[in-house]
């Protein structure tokens, strides 16, 4: 049946840039004039084509780019699909400069990009037709420390509210070492397809004039789920990275930096700018937030993270390594992630948000006054109220920040995650 419907609407053909795919756009050929290959798996090349087909044979058009993944040659037969789907905003690659040509499709995957699909199609379901909320797969509890008696760790609690059936925000706590038990740091796991993602910019960071508040304002607070702090100083290059918003960059932005993308389609990612995403895709941005280089990279750690000259991961109280910090990361799903905690070197961070899924992942602020994660929720008299993401006494490692930080003014830029009822609403 799902071969069937395949052939209908032209999507199990070759590439829409072969000759046959052009001349006959609704009659798939297989994998030969004999063969259809039912039983084999799907590639990522395969899914561009099979989608770029559909967009296309739609009467729609693929919109001009220019090819940016290192394992796509000019010569693919698939290169124009591949291009196609990464400016629409479909698929954005495997990490660094890849699309992952090879490498097989999931079905969380499939599914995640036919409704990236549907969702570029501006199209609405037919009468009589209940629409399923697209949403990604809740995450796998992480791993115990070693020796641990701590009840909870690593289970990812559902945050409120419910989004048509499903949960946006994911909560835990992990011990990010065995040799230090006392030590908790706090974790989140976001659906960006539940959920919106905005930049608040600070008073101080970056300060100046902005349409955007330095706090959740009272009409926004009753869908705030979930808020975590932003990067470092922007003054004397300390974030060596930029501030863009609202059409205008309160400081430059840099190429190479780690970037946390806010699209106006309320997609969001974070990449190394000049790389999967530069100034050219400005037009599709509403906000970018650059702090230092990527501490995460194709699912790895980076090499070089044990350089600690001269403060180049952040200058840090008592000259310590291990400190408050914070990142922000993106798994190869589109989740996003959020750790923060004390007692951290940058390693240890950078190994929390692997362990939750990140692909690539940047260092938040640092520091135990800036580093602050926070739960929300309301009442039923519709009263909005914080929680923090670790709420033990500050001397045994609470957040020291309190509950309804980002509620009121904030010298420092933040992210609020917010509910969305309304994008997919039939």
């Amino acid at each position: 049946m799902v071969v069937v419907v395949l052939m209908r609407v032209g999507l199990a053909a070759e590439p829409r840039s072969t000759p046959a795919a052009a001349s006959n756009p609704g009659c798939p050929a297989g994998t030969s004039p004999n063969t259809y290959a039912a039983k084999e798996l799907v590639t990522r090349e395969q899914m561009a084509s099979f989608l770029a087909r559909l967009w296309v044979s739609s009467g729609r058009s693929c919109p001009p780019g220019v090819n940016t993944f290192a394992d796509v040659p000019a010569s693919s037969v698939a290169v124009d699909d591949i291009t196609c789907l990464k400016i629409l905003g479909i698929a954005k690659g495997v990490g660094g400069d890849l699309f992952g040509t090879s490498q097989g499709v999931t079905r969380e995957q499939m599914a995640l990009f036919l409704a990236r699909l549907w969702r570029a199609t501006g199209l609405t379901p037919g009468p009589g037709v209940i629409p399923v909320r697209p949403h990604l797969t809740p995450p796998e509890p992480l791993p115990a420390t070693p020796g641990s008696t701590f009840m909870f760790e690593g289970v990812w609690i559902p945050r409120w509210p419910n989004i048509d059936g499903y949960h946006g925000v994911y909560t835990t706590v992990v011990r990010p070492s065995a040799d230090q038990p006392s030590i908790i740091v706090f974790e989140a796991w976001i659906d960006p397809m539940l959920t919106n993602l905005e930049l608040f910019p600070g008073s101080q960071r970056p300060g100046g004039s902005w349409a955007q508040p330095d706090y959740v304002p009272a009409d926004k607070c009753q869908s705030l789920i979930f808020a975590g702090n932003g990067g470092f100083k922007l003054e004397q290059e300390k974030s060596r990275g930029g501030y863009y918003s609202e059409g205008r960059a309160a400081y430059p932005l840099r190429d190479g930096a780690a970037s946390f993308v806010f699209f106006r389609d309320h997609t969001v990612d974070i990449v190394q700018w000049g790389r999967e995403v530069g100034v050219a895709d400005l037009p599709t941005i509403s906000s970018v937030r650059q702090n230092l280089e990527l501490i995460v990279d194709n699912g790895v750690v980076v090499p070089h993270l044990d350089n600690h000259y001269q403060g180049w991961w952040g200058w840090l109280v008592d000259n310590s390594a291990w400190v408050w910090r914070s990142g922000w990361g993106v798994t190869d799903t589109g989740a996003i992630l959020y750790v923060g905690g004390p007692g951290l070197n940058v390693r240890d961070l950078a190994e929390r948000l692997v362990d939750a899924g990140a692909v690539r992942a940047l260092e938040g602020d640092i520091n135990p006054y800036w580093v602050t994660g926070n739960i929300y929720s309301t009442d039923a008299n519709g009263v909005c109220h914080g929680e923090q993401g670790l709420s033990m006494p500050q001397n045994v490692g609470g957040f020291r920040r309190p509950g309804d930080r980002y509620l009121t003014g904030d010298a420092s830029d933040f992210v609020g995650v917010f509910a969305d009822h309304t994008r997919w609403a039939s």
